[in-house]
């Protein structure tokens, strides 16, 4: 399905309660953001500009009080202009760091009361599949993200985030790590999670990351709970 941005945030700028995506795919150029309640139906949005690294997220959710169900971002992260999801072959120093396409899947940012359910997160090009910033009350329940690539190719990823839960969340196919907390986020549980294929990370590359299915610094009352 082709769909115009301005036709896309326009659905999401409008007074409607909820949208829905009825399982379709969509691209666009830009980000797009989301001010209500969404049913994606297992559809979602595809980053249409894989020739640049200029589009910052799939989905921006900034407003308080959303909830998000069974949606797709898609960045299409490649390092071959042009054409989606393409690894190098093999990784070197040149380009292990050098994807285009969208940087991130989902930014949360600035906000509170936020719930992802069932959402995907795939294909960033540098960063996360799903990003918390300066934002409270945040929920990820059974959300999974897959390849996320580039120097900061993160699963999930917290930042001054305060009571972030992950539930039943999977980070797949990740060249940094797979679940991240730092900068001062607070009470961040993971329960039930799992990090699965970490791999060239930019320390064999002539970076500074490493493999990793879970990290945290400089952060407060972090928890990692099996059930």
């Amino acid at each position: 399905e082709q769909e115009s941005f301005a036709a896309l945030q326009a659905a999401h700028d409008s007074s409607a309660a909820a949208i829905a995506y009825d399982g379709k795919s969509f691209f666009s150029l830009q980000q797009i953001e989301v001010k209500q309640t969404v049913y994606g139906f297992g559809g979602g949005v595809k980053c249409s500009d894989i020739t640049t690294n200029n589009v910052q997220n799939v989905f921006l959710i900034s407003t308080p009080n959303i909830t998000i169900y069974d949606l797709t971002a898609d960045g299409q992260s490649t390092i071959q202009s042009g054409v989606a999801n393409i690894d190098p072959t093999p990784w070197n120093s040149t380009n292990y760091d050098s994807f285009l396409g969208s940087k991130r899947g989902f930014l949360v940012e600035a906000t509170s009361n936020v719930k992802l359910t069932r959402c995907i997160g795939k294909n960033t090009a540098g960063q996360s599949g799903f990003r918390t910033q300066s934002s409270t009350n945040v929920t990820y329940d059974h959300c999974t993200a897959q390849r996320t690539r580039g120097n900061s190719g993160d699963g999930f990823y917290s930042a001054f985030g305060l009571q972030v839960k992950y539930i039943g969340c999977r980070s797949e196919d990740f060249t940094r790590i797979g679940f991240v907390v730092e900068s001062a986020s607070q009470t961040v549980n993971h329960i039930a999670c799992y990090a699965t294929n970490g791999h060239d990370s930019s320390i064999n590359y002539g970076g500074a990351e490493f493999n990793s299915g879970f990290w945290t610094e400089s952060s407060f009352d972090t928890k990692y709970i099996s059930l």
